[in-house]
């Protein structure tokens, strides 16, 4: 079939399933702003390290990586079809995606309750480092990118599905890269504190990238960053439209909780400073860029996880996209985010940390614009 038949056909299916998750989006409550329940960064550091995977046993056996699987494509057709025949009313009893990807919303603890494998991301590995804004700065935001800014931070990167490998049937596959940052407001490690956390895809968002490495920069896709707003490619003219109406997909279903899902606000880092303390008009950045900056690896990894344990320290340098008076998108180097220990996989890194995700409904009653 040609590829402008696909794309007509997928986009006919999209916009269907776009108008039920606007529909649908009235009947999801969502609740919590910022972390309720308040833990150092020594403390949940050392929950996430507990019993780190290792390579190879005490007895010199290869270990398997964790399998974790969390939910395909059929998931998110079934989550939209449901809306045609089921109530809000059966939303907890017959929904269970939903009540999970809910959560996110509003469940604003560091760690879930019990653990429980992600849906979404199931496959990561964590970091622990520090978020940096030098006194020389010309950030002109505020809380945590506050010139002068310097604490503690977790950093998951994970796989968004179930492909965590770098090739399928020998072939390369795409992959949907994603970090999270869990921030601590607080310039003691020790001390319990408010968390936030900025949630982040790569520069391919929902349509997947080919790259062989989740931190080094491809020549075929451009320059590499992972940012909060990361919407999907256009499905007519896509070279995958397949994959690109699969991204589509996924971003729609998600809508339903929260509009535009594409988009993760940082309103909540930006309104508290490094003591927790309100921040007086607060000064919110509409999109970071964190720009991988590690050593290039000497060789190609079975999966993405492998890469990141073999990295001995690096970094991101933290951008903001900051529109000139000219109309012009300026990009904006304020600080970096420096990793200087070996990253680890853990079952509390999978199966427990939690990264509560900030709601777009809350913006414009903590967030005001950048000033020039």
């Amino acid at each position: 079939m040609p590829k402008i038949a696909i794309s007509t056909c997928l986009l006919t299916v999209f916009f269907m399933t776009s108008l039920q998750a606007s529909e649908l989006s009235e009947k999801v409550e969502k609740s919590a702003y910022r972390t309720s329940q308040l833990e150092s960064f020594d403390q949940v550091w050392n929950k996430v390290s507990l019993s780190p995977w290792e390579q190879v046993d005490q007895w010199g056996r290869e270990q398997t990586l964790p399998q974790y699987s969390g939910v395909g494509t059929g998931d998110l057709i079934e989550l939209l079809l449901k809306a045609f025949t089921e109530s809000s009313g059966d939303m907890d009893k017959n929904w269970p995606f939903a009540v999970r990807s809910r959560e996110l919303f509003t469940h604003s603890a560091n760690f879930k309750k019990e653990p429980k494998v992600k849906w979404l991301h199931p496959r990561g590995v964590c970091a622990q480092g520090r978020w940096v804004i030098p006194e020389n700065s010309s950030s002109p935001a505020s809380g945590l990118f506050e010139p002068g800014t310097e604490v503690p931070v977790i950093l998951r990167l994970s796989s968004g599905t179930n492909a965590s490998e770098r090739l399928l049937d020998g072939e390369p596959q795409d992959r949907l890269f994603g970090m999270a940052i869990k921030l601590f407001h607080s310039t003691n490690p020790q001390e319990p504190t408010v968390t936030s956390n900025i949630v982040t895809l790569d520069q391919k968002g929902f349509s997947r990238t080919a790259r062989p490495h989740m931190l080094q920069e491809d020549e075929n896709e451009g320059p590499l960053y992972y940012t909060n707003v990361a919407p999907v490619e256009d499905i007519i003219g896509s070279d995958k439209p397949l994959k690109t109406f699969a991204g589509k997909l996924l971003s729609r279903a998600l809508d339903i909780f929260d509009t535009p899902n594409f988009a993760r606000p940082v309103y909540v880092t930006a309104s508290l400073n490094d003591q927790a303390e309100a921040v007086e008009a607060p000064q919110v950045p509409f999109e970071l860029r964190l720009i991988p900056q590690f050593q290039e690896p000497t060789k190609n990894y079975e999966d993405f996880r492998l890469e990141l344990l073999d990295y001995k320290g690096g970094g991101f340098d933290i951008v903001i996209q900051k529109m000139a008076e000219s109309g012009e998108t300026l990009a904006l180097k304020i600080g970096t985010i420096e990793i200087d220990s070996p990253m680890i996989i853990s079952g509390n890194c999978d199966l427990r940390l939690s990264f509560h995700h900030s709601p777009n409904e809350w913006k414009d009653e903590y967030e005001s614009d950048l000033e020039d």
